[in-house]
This record gives structure tokens, C-alpha cells and sequence, in this order.
């Protein structure tokens, strides 16, 4: 075999070869970002969990102080708000780390759209003429 040849047979091999691999490359990135995406998922429901110190603040109208109780019932997250007086939290829905709470003022409802952080969440909204912040602090698990 004369040394063109050889470096022809070479080439053709590794473009028989290549597409293999990057198939193969490609094939294990979507795997791993699959599972890191599923871990995430599975995680931020957890994160959520827990009792926190929550205030509903309307602009030029006051603060509304509760504790706000985010439980797992299976695969759905539920929500119990105690000492909020006329407002009620009625379910709680995560997007990444975007959240919203369902709610009820006085029996009429409005959302509190915000954000997830560590061991907090807020955010702003606005419902039936009037706006304002919202903001919950989890409490420290007791040991």
C-alpha cells in the first residue's frame, strides 16, 4: 500500500468514526442534562416546604402579617395560613424558580406572583385597584 493510499483509508475511517462519537457525546449530554433537570425539579418542591413569616403589603393601606404552612400531600403542594385574619393563601404553584400564590382577600381572589429563593420568597402584585409587595421568611426547623 503506497502512503496516499494509506492516508485516504484514514480519512475514510474517521469519517466513518466520527459521527459515532459525537452521536455518543451528544446522546450522554442530553442524558446528564435530563437528570439534572428531574433533579431540579424534584428538589424545589422540598425547598418550598416549610413555615414561614408571610406579610402581604397593600400601598397606602397597610401590612397584612400571617404564617403561611407549605406542606407535600403526594405529588401537590398544599398551603394553610394561620393568624392571617381576612386574607387567605389557596394553593401555591412553582415554575423554576418562579412561584404564585393563589389568594383570597375578604372571599375575593387575586395572585401573588414572585419569586423562590433559599428560604424566602415575594415578590410584587396588583389586584382589583390596589398593588403592593409580598414577601414569606422560613422559619428555622426546630431540632
Amino acid at each position: 500500500m503506497n502512503k496516499p493510499t494509506v492516508k485516504l483509508c484514514g480519512f475514510m475511517l474517521s469519517c466513518a468514526v466520527m459521527p459515532a462519537i459525537v452521536a455518543n457525546a451528544t446522546h450522554q449530554l442530553q442524558a446528564q442534562t435530563q437528570a439534572q433537570t428531574q433533579a431540579q425539579t424534584q428538589t424545589k418542591p422540598q425547598l418550598v416546604e416549610g413555615t414561614y413569616d408571610a406579610e402581604v403589603v397593600a400601598d397606602g393601606q397597610g401590612t397584612l402579617p400571617f404564617m403561611l404552612i407549605v406542606k407535600r400531600d403526594g405529588e401537590k403542594l398544599t398551603t394553610e395560613v394561620k393568624e392571617g385574619g381576612d386574607i387567605n393563601i389557596t394553593g401555591i404553584t412553582l415554575d423554576g424558580e418562579n412561584v404564585k400564590l393563589s389568594a383570597t382577600y375578604q372571599g375575593d381572589p387575586f395572585e401573588l406572583p414572585g419569586k423562590l429563593m433559599e428560604n424566602a420568597m415575594g415578590g410584587k402584585w396588583a389586584a382589583g385597584g390596589f398593588a403592593g409587595t409580598w414577601s414569606a421568611k422560613k422559619r428555622a426547623e426546630k431540632k
